[in-house]
């Protein structure tokens, strides 16, 4: 579609002119454009790109507007021929986006190899100095498959060019070795390489993904390029020494390269920033415009120069502001209509489209519609013409309506643009839907980060002293993997030291019955003692002690259930319209909730509904949506909170949502006078107040609603017991929302389910933009740098240092630092009301920087605050890094955290990982993971008892959740069985049937192969965990493409793993695999394996057993549990026991018709 677009577009006159005008230019000249606005700049540049068919370089003031001038061009041209430009110079030690360095020299290969290409550039990257071109070609290192070179020589050319050798590669400069296998993470591209050698000759080369370390798709040839943009990164060598920075970008453009300049007024106040703030060694304004006289140049201003002549005015104006009203963009439709212009609509995927399609739809097919809470209270009717027919679609993106006596015409496409715009001379307009209602178009463009920061994988990995829990011995210390010699076979057992220096060893047989321990960060747990009963003791009372929890939570829900109260209306248009207003697109979870708490609104039960989510994930946007739904029915609302400053930032963001419909929202708190107050309660009490927002000063008996529908409450858990009993005479008939920051872990949401109504935001808005985070040591010019900067946009910044003590000196050196700056102080030693006092005056703009402690990681949204420098940040822990950052970026504009820490040299490795963690905070990243554990745990307290907390401290994480699970399915299944019977009869699960397999053949992995305990760990506990051969598969497939042929070790534990699925599907406890003999070993008939299986099961398998060929058969009983011994000595095969054993199991499994699947 963008194609019929772009065709109409070029049509215009000011694109034809353009057309002749390139087709002419001679070198140096230089054509002066004005009227382009929006994203209309993107078809001039693509256009520029058609004509010319040679290298495009655009300039744009910022590194945002070079973003989305990418985006768009991306849009109209496709990916391959759109490169970003935008690395410029930084104070920050370390760079953590790798985005622009890497696009920056991903641009300057495509410019030296002479590709035809457009790039979106930023002015302040044109003022880097760069390598000579000559030198940059000499430095990139290309092999190919089928090549042949010296494989140490390689490895020493590498660490020569500044790349480090690693375990396994994390982050781009990374190298690591395995036997003849080469992993390479370069500076192009997103992916590091796999190369795999055959003694000097590369055998393949492979694109792997640096999380799973699993390869992602064969290359033919690769390019190996050093990072000698990345300062920390580009060490001095042998190999370039002779590098010198003085060149700029223009030396690496082809001489036929075309130059587009956007606002050269904005892009010299951007250099000009740049030399403010101190930086030394770049190119001034005045360097760059004389490097670019050589080139075509294509200069737009939509400011006058009085020595430039316009050559083209393309005349384009800016999309129509709708503020968010569907009427504004159907009057919008009609007029552009009524002047022949085709308009287009760009919607952010399927569902923006669908969702506006139907406001359309809505909209015109209620004329008569009257709203108590509409826009003015404006009748659709005074504008519609009364002879008005329903939509007729014409086909998949063309609607007509009839519409004061003509056809209303418009195409919406599920894809779009920044910004929409007016192009009168073709007689086109776009409307961006983001636009419409005030939102932000989400990135195409995706983080590429310095290195992994904390994985998955090593949050569960085991490393050397790391404390363990293992599910019936309690708390130890992992003290590494041991081989051990059990019989005359070799074997790997896991070694684990208890209290007093007591050893156990586990068989891999038993390895997921340990987890690494985890709880609180920072934590150090207490050794079990193996001959003890302390451990099952302090099992049985966690039990014990969440039954009576949860038993009076399941009472309370039935009661509740039983309640009559008020079935809201379904949803209005004026409600569809206000949602899609939002500025960010709803998460999945966020839509899930919006929907639970609607249909609980909407059924007679009274709702009494607990939202957890982190703060800025949307839960207020919940609340307004369920308060304007209450209001909408002319019911009341309550607003709830624990303290002022929270009250005054719901009431902001109240009326921030809600004012142009014409809803009566006020606020009580002590900061009123006595004589507001008593208007406010005589108004309440009348009825004209739709949503009253308050502390507790709302449970006093003065306080009277008309008629109120629908109770808001935020972080119940922070009122006291007086206000909380008033709370639970209240919720008593009403419809109540509680809002909690404090997450909860997402099994125990499931665990609760019919105990309490809960809804889990577990993810951040996606089109938020990312936080831009910077590590650096403590600098006095960056602290000044980064005040200044926020300071010059209006807004006000956060000073986070870790300790109360020298918070005073702290806030006189940066007064003396930057006196144009006001500043306020607050921290937890304060007394409430002077502490509540610096927070409002602070609101209130009378500061512009705040010095604090950690005070403000709880519940202070502050949209103004956008940039947050936190001192000494390797003395906080990750979630209080999550927390603290997470106070600025809660607007749509670009927000910025500086992590001030000493040296880089006297950190240890890992504090430096957990600041890279907080790079991941912003999507679904282990790092955030990791962060969010803390919370949760605060979070489990907060909901179950804080003597919930201690439990979790004691026996860990994982298995107080194991409990919490048991504990409360025992209860559904033994005391409120009726209750539960629908939700039990779904959930019932099979038992899961866990053979264990003993062989006397070496089956391990030996650490020649995979040297790194916690690696080969993971590897054991991952194979041990295969439930399907699928799984083992995969795990066969990693090993070989990660560490190349396995040995025979590992070939016999992969074969006893397949051994072992098959007998888990059979049903068997144990099987024993002894020189020729096979031993199944079948559990005791009482046992509860036998509830999976239909009473003929243990038939089935001894006329399995009987049919076997060549094989001698003995059933033995001892105890109840039979044995059936298979001798396989007369059978003349070559295999080995292992081979044969799953021969005969494999026969078995067929014989009883479960499907089994050969893999190995």
């Amino acid at each position: 579609m963008f194609n019929v677009i772009k065709e109409k577009i070029f049509s215009g006159d000011s694109f034809e002119q353009l057309k002749n005008a390139i087709s002419k230019i001679e070198d140096g000249g230089r054509l002066q454009l004005k009227g382009i606005h929006g994203s209309l700049m993107a078809f001039v540049a693509s256009c520029v790109f058609e004509i010319k068919q040679e290298q495009v370089f655009v300039i744009m003031p910022t590194k945002d507007d070079a973003e989305k001038l990418k985006d768009d061009c991306s849009v109209l041209m496709g990916d391959s021929a759109v490169h970003l430009y935008i690395h410029g110079p930084s104070h920050a030690e370390i760079v953590l986006d790798m985005n622009a360095p890497v696009s920056q020299i991903e641009t300057m290969l495509a410019f030296s190899k002479n590709e035809k290409v457009i790039v979106s550039a930023s002015a302040e990257a044109l003022a880097v100095k760069l390598p000579q071109p000559e030198l940059f070609l000499s430095s990139l290192l290309e092999v190919e498959v089928n090549g042949d070179y010296n494989f140490e020589a390689l490895i020493n050319k590498l660490i020569g060019m500044g790349f480090k050798r690693k375990d396994f590669v994390e982050g781009y400069g990374d190298i690591a070795v395995r036997g003849g296998i080469l992993d390479v993470f370069p500076y192009v591209g997103d992916n590091p390489v796999r190369i795999e050698f055959w003694g000097d000759r590369i055998e393949s080369i492979r694109e792997f993904d640096v999380i799973s370390q699993k390869s992602v798709r064969k290359l033919q040839k690769t390019i190996l390029a050093p990072g000698f943009l990345i300062s920390d990164s580009f060490i001095e060598t042998d190999e370039n020494k002779e590098f010198s920075y003085e060149s700029s970008v223009f030396d690496y453009l082809s001489k036929s390269a075309l130059v587009i300049f956007n606002e050269p007024a904005l892009m010299e106040k951007e250099i000009k920033k740049l030399h403010d703030e101190g930086f030394k060694n770049i190119f001034s304004w005045e360097d760059i415009l004389k490097m670019t006289e050589p080139f075509c140049k294509i200069v737009h201003s939509v400011f006058k120069s009085e020595q430039h002549r316009v050559n083209i005015d393309f005349g384009s104006l800016p999309q129509s502001k709708m503020n968010g009203s569907i009427k504004n963009l159907i009057k919008e439709i009609a007029s552009a209509n009524e002047q022949r212009y085709s308009l287009y609509i760009g919607c952010d995927g399927e569902n923006a489209k669908e969702r506006l399609n139907e406001l359309i739809e809505e909209e015109l097919t209620s004329p008569n519609t009257t709203e108590k809470h509409g826009e003015a209270n404006i009748r659709t009717e005074d504008f519609w013409d009364s002879q008005f027919v329903n939509l007729n679609q014409k086909d998949q993106l063309s609607h007509e309506y009839k519409f004061l006596g003509c056809n209303l015409k418009y195409e919406m496409l599920p894809y779009t643009l920044h910004s929409g715009f007016v192009y009168p001379q073709a007689k086109v307009i776009f409307i961006t839907e983001h636009e419409i209602f005030g939102r932000i178009k989400q990135r195409r463009s995706f983080a590429r980060k310095r290195f992994r920061g904390i994985t998955q994988k090593e949050l569960t990995g085991l490393h050397y002293g790391d404390f363990v829990v293992h599910q019936d011995y309690g708390i130890g210390k992992f003290a590494g993997l041991q081989r051990i010699k059990v019989g005359n076979t070799e074997t790997e057992v896991m070694k684990l030291i208890y209290d007093g220096n007591d050893v156990l060893y586990v068989n891999l047989n038993f390895i997921n019955r340990v987890q690494k321990y985890s709880s609180r960060e920072g934590y150090t747990p207490k050794l079990s003692k193996l001959s003890s009963q302390d451990w099952d003791r302090l099992k049985a009372r966690a039990r014990k002690k969440i039954k009576e929890i949860a038993r009076d939570l399941i009472k309370l829900y039935a009661k509740r259930k039983l309640e009559n109260g008020y079935a809201f209306s379904p949803d209005t248009h004026w409600q569809k319209e206000m949602e899609a207003s939002f500025i960010y697109e709803d998460t999945p979870d966020q839509a899930r909730t919006t929907i639970e708490v609607k249909r609980d609104m909407e059924n007679p039960t009274p709702m009494d509904r607990l939202v957890c989510g982190d703060v800025g994930f949307g839960k207020t946007e919940i609340a307004v949506r369920a308060a304007f739904k209450a209001v909408m029915d002319n019911k009341q609302v309550a607003v709830l909170v624990p303290t002022t400053i929270l009250a005054q930032q719901h009431y902001n963001t109240f009326i921030d949502r809600l004012s142009r419909y014409s809803v009566n929202i006020e606020l009580l708190s002590r900061f009123k006078s006595r004589k507001s107050q008593n208007e406010i309660l005589t108004m309440l009490k009348e009825g004209r107040i739709d949503i009253l927002i308050g502390t507790h000063r709302m449970l006093s008996k003065d306080v009277n609603f008309k008629d109120l529908g629908l109770l808001i409450i935020d972080e119940e858990h922070r009122f006291g017991v007086e206000a909380k009993e008033k709370l639970r005479q209240l919720k008593v008939s009403v419809d109540t929302l509680t809002l909690t920051a404090t997450p909860i872990p997402r099994t125990l949401q499931f665990s609760l389910m019919g105990a309490r109504d809960l809804s889990l935001i577990a993810t951040p808005p996606r089109n938020r933009l990312p936080i831009q985070t910077e590590i650096a040591q403590f600098d006095l010019d960056i602290i000044r740098e980064a005040i200044i900067k926020e300071l010059n946009r209006g807004g006000q910044v956060f000073f986070v240092h870790d300790r109360v003590q020298g918070l005073e000196q702290l806030k006189s050196m940066l007064e003396e630092l930057i006196p144009e700056a006001k500043f306020g102080i607050a921290h937890g030693q304060m007394k409430s009301k002077d502490l509540e006092k610096a927070m409002m005056d602070f609101l209130e703009r009378k500061y512009d920087v705040l010095v604090c402690t950690k005070i403000v990681e709880a519940g202070i949204d502050i949209p103004n605050v956008n940039t947050i420098i936190i001192n000494r940040a390797d003395k906080f822990g990750l979630a209080e890094l999550y927390q603290l950052r997470g106070r600025v970026g809660r607007s749509n504009v670009q927000a910025f955290a500086y992590l001030l820490t000493p040296p880089f040299s006297v950190l240890p490795k890992d504090a430096l990982k957990r600041l890279q963690a907080i790079q991941e905070f912003t999507e679904l990243g282990s790092g955030f993971n990791l962060a969010i554990r803390d919370l949760e745990i605060r979070g489990a307290g907060n909901l179950l008892g804080k003597e919930q907390t201690g439990f979790i401290l004691e026996m860990g994480y994982e298995m107080y959740e194991r409990i919490v699970e048991e504990a409360i399915k025992e209860l559904k299944e033994q005391e409120f069985e009726d209750q539960f019977k629908s939700e039990l009869g779904k959930l019932k699960p099979k038992k899961k049937v866990e053979t264990i397999i003993e062989t006397n053949t070496e089956a391990y992995i030996p650490d020649y192969y995979i040297e790194q305990d916690s690696e080969r760990f993971d590897f054991y506990r991952r194979l041990y965990k295969c439930e399907n051969m699928e799984d083992l598969y995969m795990i066969k497939t990693e090993l070989l493409d990660r560490f190349g042929q396995y040995p025979k070790e590992v070939e016999n534990l992969l074969k006893a793993v397949e051994i072992k699925i098959i007998g888990s599907q059979i049903g068997l406890e144990k099987i024993i695999l002894d020189h020729s003999n096979v031993v199944l070993c079948i559990p005791p008939v009482e046992n509860s394996y036998y509830c999976n299986f239909d009473k003929s099961w243990l038939q089935n398998i001894i006329t399995s057993v009987n049919r076997l060929e060549n094989c001698f058969i003995k059933l033995d009983q001892q105890n109840g549990k039979l044995k059936i011994s298979i001798d396989t000595s007369r059978n003349r095969s070559n295999n080995s026991i292992l081979e044969t054993a799953r021969d005969l199991i494999a026969k078995i499994s067929e014989d009883m018709g479960l499907n089994y699947k050969r893999f190995l």
